[in-house]
């Protein structure tokens, strides 16, 4: 069903840089039994909607598949790769071609000069985009990649997500990705305005140093390292607005106080100060629409003042009560090989801090209807 081979010894391709995971996928209306996609990259990975369903229940396709059985990776070490996506019939079909690889598609293709393949408009459909660090890669139930917010953009029907995650980043520099590049700031201005979304997300802060001297950085003190957050953040917002004027901004805090941490309370203590201040930032920025969502406190806000659940002071109790008041989304101190019996951690989390399969179905879930609800009062 799908097999891969190598670009014509006669062909050279030029490869395209290409950061953003799932960048926009590409939509076409076939008629005939297969087409074919050229990457530019290593390792291939689709998904594939065809009139209206996804092909292949798996996951992300990665490997060769022949009714429906997994054969050999797609990484066949081969740059500039071809893909062939064969249906076994010949049909009248509409075919979206979601890229989770780390390059782009190159070139669609048909499969015999007869076949016809014709654009499929989808700018009926909604588009969102997703500036994230490594929630956005876990491994996702869905098949459409992007973790956390791949889950919740699919819940709510966005038929267009594009996921920029990056692992270890923040609003600022921080210590496992110090270039400026890869900033929220900096990747919301680069983003290409043709996209023109109807919601840009930002879910980061947890790699954030809001608090501490870090020389590596170029802070000297706490105060330093505060200002610099804060700064980032509100060039963030300015950056995103400016990409999309008329678009949704919506931010989310800090997923977890870190359970695997021994120092659990102080680095708690820390993710809700900054949570709370991303929520200042964003309203003292930006004058919507926009909406924020506080995953630690169950808060769900908007720029048309709506304000639902709890809000304030720093309740250390509240993250380690299995459902204390309903609202907090990640709880307890344990995971899954070390299970502390103390709340939903020890299901969702395999390290302590990152969802696993299972957490990433359940928190794209939880921000699915957080979304809802403040997108629905704007």
């Amino acid at each position: 069903m799908f097999t891969q081979y190598g670009p014509p010894p006669w062909c050279a391709y030029a490869t395209t840089a290409e950061r953003i995971i799932g960048s926009p996928p590409v939509s076409f209306t076939l008629d005939g039994r297969a087409f074919e996609v050229q990457m530019s990259s290593y390792a291939p990975s689709f998904a594939v909607l065809v009139d209206g369903a996804w092909s292949w229940s798996g996951g992300a396709i990665r490997n060769q598949l022949a009714n429906g059985v997994a054969g050999a990776s797609l990484d066949s070490g081969l740059q500039n790769c071809w893909v062939k996506f064969d249906f076994g019939s010949r049909a009248v079909r509409q075919v979206v071609v979601h890229n989770f690889s780390g390059g782009a598609i190159q070139n669609v293709g048909r499969e015999s000069a007869r076949d016809v393949m014709l654009p499929l408009d989808r700018s009926h459909e909604p588009v969102a985009v997703a500036i994230t660090d490594s929630y956005g890669q876990e491994p996702p139930v869905f098949p459409v990649a992007g973790g956390v917010y791949g889950e919740a953009f699919a819940e709510i029907g966005i038929g267009t997500p594009i996921i920029d995650a990056i692992g270890g980043t923040g609003f600022a520099r921080t210590a496992t990705q110090p270039q400026a590049v890869n900033t929220g700031a900096q990747r919301a201005a680069g983003l290409p305005a043709a996209l023109a979304p109807d919601l840009v997300l930002f879910g980061m802060g947890l790699n954030d140093n809001a608090n501490a001297a870090d020389a590596g950085l170029g802070l000297a003190t706490g105060a330093a390292a505060l200002q610099a957050f804060t700064d980032a953040v509100r060039l963030a917002v300015r950056n995103a607005r400016a990409f999309a004027p008329s678009a949704v901004i919506a931010m989310v805090g800090v997923w977890t106080p870190s359970q695997s941490n021994a120092n659990y309370g102080n680095t708690g203590r820390a993710n809700h100060d900054k949570t709370r201040l991303m929520r200042q930032l964003l309203a003292e920025t930006d004058a919507g629409p926009w909406v924020f969502v506080d995953p630690e406190m169950g808060e769900i806000a908007n720029s048309r003042g709506l304000q639902l659940g709890p809000h304030g002071t720093y309740n250390p109790a509240l993250l380690s009560d299995p459902n204390p008041t309903g609202v907090c989304w990640m709880t307890g101190t344990g995971r899954t090989g070390a299970p502390a019996n103390n709340g939903n951690a020890d299901l969702y989390q395999d390290d302590g801090v990152h969802p696993n399969r299972t957490g990433t179905r359940a928190y794209g879930l939880m921000l699915a209807e957080a979304l809802r609800v403040g997108l629905l009062a704007l």
